[in-house]
């Protein structure tokens, strides 16, 4: 078993959950690094919770090799499911970081956190690819610190270890989680992927809202369904290339289930009128959301846009 703090821009920590759509909106924009501590055991699962930035603080994630899930104190959700098996500690993150890249060298390290440390250094396949040199524990042979560099020696982004403990005692509940009263509860399920919307129609017990208008660029990427039964959700994901006419590249989460009969829009954010309705708009840095009710719908939206566009997208919804 492992413990250990990372701290690495988002979504690039360790853990990722870059995948499960939904899972970014809930931790947040791209922006900025996140630090987290993280209990490993092999066989029995993975506990990372966000120790900074403040304001993201006590976000959690667990999976195991039975459920996962992930919550947001921020937002007050849960989002549980099935995980697919059991996660791995980001040394083989790292490891596989290094498969592929032919020349490495190994050459004296500089020491880090503390620790004496060799590195080993692929270097670039090709003046447009990055470097990679990975910091090593000398006396664990653990990867303490991954970097990115390109070929001007700029710094593209790093992944860094540090408080490593090898013998952390870990309790036994460290993998288990309730979610506290009032939390607003999305079961994901088995996550399906499918080519269009019109193979999901048949499959969903509600007739979905699609947008009459979307920002310049903003196409159809992928569309999922999460949960089961009545609580099936669909989750339409639009994206915009950063070279499309008009755009600076952009993605926008359509989420929409059957509104349960405890519905209530989200404790967090300010309210804002949806047409006729009424939900909640919240901002977490660059990404801006809305929450709200349409008839038997509950519907959420998560966009990169600005407050007017997203409130333009939200209204056109039909």
């Amino acid at each position: 078993e492992l413990e250990y703090t990372v701290a690495a821009p988002w979504p690039g920590a360790n853990p990722s959950t870059s995948g499960i759509p939904g899972a970014r909106a809930l931790l947040g924009p791209d922006e900025g690094d996140r630090v987290w501590r993280v209990s490993w055991r092999d066989g029995a699962g993975l506990r990372a919770e966000v120790t900074s930035p403040p304001e993201f603080a006590g976000t959690l994630l667990i999976t195991t090799n039975d459920e996962f899930w992930l919550y947001s104190p921020l937002l007050q959700v849960a989002l549980t499911g099935s995980p697919g098996g059991m996660p791995a500690p980001w040394v083989d993150e790292v490891l596989a970081m290094l498969t592929e890249p032919s020349g490495m060298q190994v050459v004296a390290g500089e020491g880090f956190d503390g620790r004496a440390t060799f590195r080993l250094v692929a270097p670039a396949a090709a003046p447009a690819e990055a470097a990679v040199h990975v910091d090593f524990d000398r006396q664990t042979s653990l990867p303490l610190r991954t970097r990115l560099l390109d070929a001007n020696g700029r710094l593209l982004g790093s992944l860094a270890v540090t408080e490593l403990n090898l013998k952390p005692s870990l309790a036994a509940d460290a993998f288990a989680f309730t979610p506290p009263t009032g939390t607003k509860l999305l079961d994901a399920g088995v996550p399906r992927s499918y080519a269009s919307l019109a193979e999901v129609r048949p499959l969903l017990p509600f007739t979905p809202r699609l947008p009459e208008y979307l920002p310049a660029g903003f196409e159809l990427r992928a569309v999922n369904l999460f949960g089961r039964d009545n609580a099936t959700a669909l989750v339409l994901t639009y994206g915009a290339a950063s070279s499309a006419a008009g755009t600076a590249g952009g993605l926008l989460s359509l989420t929409q289930t059957l509104a349960p009969p405890d519905y209530g829009p989200l404790p967090y954010g300010r309210p804002q009128a949806v047409g006729d309705a009424t939900g909640r708009r919240f901002d977490l840095g660059e990404l801006r959301g809305l929450d709200w009710r349409a008839d038997d719908l509950a519907l959420t939206l998560f966009a990169t846009l600005s407050s007017a566009e997203l409130s333009r997208v939200a209204v056109s919804i039909r």
